[in-house]
């Protein structure tokens, strides 16, 4: 009777916790002082819009009608302005102080894709030139969107769409319409947002410049769906917003904002397409929010202001939310100058995301973000990173390569310090924690705790500092569990300093930490020899280092067609290959996936394999490391021509 009675005890005591985690629980939660923001209240009194004309044909257009009835919603004193089930096509709304848009379930507001019903002008209490958003409202108090209907943007008539993105049957049906860019790459809904960047160029040596001026851009200056300037008193629950020309939700510069069981959607494709951005925002909760994005999911921005101290965003909550699809599940950045204290994310769910935990920014547009508190995340499906700190970050636009985009500011440095990630758990990424600080401005005081990822790669850092793991693991994909904390103190290190080139990417970094700790005075000679030796003159031929258990080999001549390498493997040794002279292609695989083709030959330390993996171009700027565990396939023909190439040969720790 007993053990039947602790049993309902603990289910009793589990479903009451679970009862007690609403919006005050969490906001008492935080490791932070802050109050549950203040929320909108509204009379009772109701607006229709069909009393204003409306019609609900999906045709008629209704932006006089949603005009007419917020106005008379602000005139008598405010409350709720009513849309009623049914298809109800618009241009721009603007909300007000007093006004709680209440979209009813089997609504749908689609706003029309007729790009001319957005003008372009200045936004209150702004200098640039802008498109006007779908949903926008200026220094407003008290407004609410709520509901459980939807809004659609109508983004698939402003976005431009990358050819990878999408589907050969997808690409073929945009093709029909619109303009696709000179290289092919990029399809636009229009000439003018085809040649808008160009245009806008030609605009820079006006002394004046007016609504008329940038009319021929509207096209390419893209609207974010729903944006609230200054507001105070903001609540957005229950409703579906959806398909958005840019970011979806985006307010800036506001304070004590809820939203509450809102879903957000976008296509994969998405340009520009974030799901939720608070920017420079105060007094945020989000919670139980649901997001799909074509590229970040909930994320935090912060840009400066000459007028308003730093920092600009400040006490966030983030609680209970699942992100589906997005290019991160939490986002911090890119533009974080206007600085970011006391953040808050806890009980989030990422599923299939690009990134899991996102942290970005650049010179140019940095600065401190500090006292972030990311707990109890579960992951799965991350396509790269599980956790990234990136302080190179560049926003690409369509039409463009990373390459085309390089930074050079050396103000507005990012400071990312003081953050604690803890019981986090991710099942499949490609790498679990990755960090790029700047030299001048390493990446510091981080500290994970109870964190479990499975991972192809473990960890890899450069300019950070003060890095501490605690109960922190990376389970790699043939069973080998590695201890973050080695990975990180071996990266502290950094054995490799002082050597003309620099480890490739791909190398197992947690592998390396063990091997190198293993056999630390065998790496010692290897990488010595690497850099005291003049590596061009070298001619063919063995350069034992300590016997037989690490020795350097040397070859000279042409490489070999694709059809006529193999994948191959080691067993009692690791190579260390670099290419000093020429280029080679190599590949790289996991030994766990590959199957094996021919015996492991004992005298030769070889087997060969047939295997699945990524291809890169060796040159002098990169050496690749290759363990027992992986899987390579060297010696690839890049262009006619012979090829210096170095081997280093160091005995493997069991």
């Amino acid at each position: 009777m007993k053990p039947i009675l602790l049993g309902l005890a603990l289910l009793s005591a589990t479903f009451l916790s679970a009862q007690t985690r609403n919006e005050q629980y969490y906001v008492k939660a935080a490791p932070f002082k802050m109050q549950v923001p203040v929320q909108p209240k509204f009379p009772a009194r109701c607006w229709s819009i069909r009393s204003y004309g409306a019609v609900a044909d999906g045709h008629t257009l209704n932006t006089d009608a949603f005009r007419k009835a917020i106005a008379a919603c602000v005139k008598g004193g405010g409350g709720k302005v009513m849309v009623p089930a049914g298809l109800w096509l618009t241009g721009p709304i603007e909300l007000k102080s007093g006004v709680n848009l209440v979209v009813e379930r089997g609504a749908i507001v689609q706003f029309t894709p007729d790009r001319t019903q957005y003008p372009v002008e200045q936004l209150p209490g702004s200098t640039s030139w802008q498109v006007r958003p779908p949903v926008f409202a200026y220094k407003a108090v008290n407004v609410a969107i709520t509901g459980e209907g939807i809004m659609d943007g109508a983004g698939e008539s402003w976005r431009p769409v990358k050819k990878d993105k999408v589907t050969a049957s997808q690409w073929r049906a945009l093709s029909s319409s619109g303009v696709i860019s000179t290289d092919g790459k990029v399809w636009w809904p229009s000439k003018e947002a085809l040649d808008g960047e160009a245009y806008l160029k030609t605009l820079k040596d006006k002394p004046v410049l007016t609504a008329q001026d940038y009319a021929p851009a509207r096209d390419f200056l893209r609207p974010h769906m729903v944006q609230l300037s200054n507001c105070t008193n903001i609540l957005v629950e229950g409703v579906t917003i959806r398909n958005s020309p840019k970011f979806v939700f985006y307010p800036t510069a506001s304070s004590q904002l809820t939203m509450r069981n809102v879903t957000i959607f976008n296509e994969e494709w998405a340009q520009n397409g974030d799901g939720i951005d608070i920017s420079a925002c105060k007094n945020v909760l989000i919670y139980k929010c649901t997001v799909s994005a074509g590229d970040d999911g909930i994320c935090m921005k912060s840009s400066s202001s000459g007028k308003l101290p730093a920092p600009r965003l400040e006490n966030v909550v983030v609680a209970g939310c699942t992100v589906y699809r997005g290019h991160g599940g939490f986002v911090i950045g890119s533009n974080t100058d206007g600085g970011m204290n006391n953040i808050f994310v806890t009980d989030c769910n990422f599923i299939g995301t690009d990134i899991g935990i996102r942290v970005k920014s650049n010179s140019g547009r940095g600065g401190l973000v500090h006292n972030v508190f990311i707990r109890n995340i579960y992951m799965s499906d991350i396509k790269s990173e599980a956790v990234l700190f990136d302080t190179y970050y560049e926003d690409v636009t369509a039409g463009k390569d990373a390459k085309d985009v390089k930074t050079t500011a050396q103000d507005k440095v990012p400071d990312f310090r003081d953050i604690r990630i803890s019981n986090v758990y991710c099942r499949g990424a490609a790498t679990a924690v990755s960090i790029t600080g700047l030299p001048y401005a390493p990446v510091q005081k981080i500290t994970f705790d109870s964190f479990l990822v499975s991972a192809d790669k473990a960890y890899n850092a450069r300019d950070a500092k003060d890095i501490v793991f605690r109960n922190a693991a990376v389970l790699l994909p043939d069973g080998t569990r590695q201890d973050l904390a080695k990975a990180a103190a071996f990266a502290e290190i950094d054995p490799f300093k002082g050597l003309a080139m620099r480890p490739h990417s791909s190398i197992n970094s947690a592998e390396l930490a063990r091997q190198y700790a293993a056999h630390t005075s065998l790496w010692n000679k290897a990488l010595d020899f690497l850099r005291t030796q003049k590596l061009a003159e070298l001619a063919p031929g063995k350069y034992p280092l300590a016997g037989d258990s690490v020795y350097v080999s040397v070859t000279y001549g042409p490489e070999k067609a694709l059809d006529s390498t193999k994948w191959e493997a080691h067993r009692r040794y690791i190579d260390l290959q670099y290419i000093i002279e020429g280029q080679e292609k190599m590949g790289v695989a996991a030994l766990s996936g590959a199957t094996e083709t021919v015996a492991y030959n004992e005298a030769k330390d070889v087997a060969n394999y047939a295997a699945e993996g990524r291809f890169y171009v060796a040159d002098p700027t990169q050496f690749f490391i290759f363990f027992p565990r992986d899987a390579h396939r060297p010696n690839i023909r890049v262009v006619d021509g012979n090829v210096r190439k170095l081997v280093v040969k160091i005995m493997a720790a069991p």
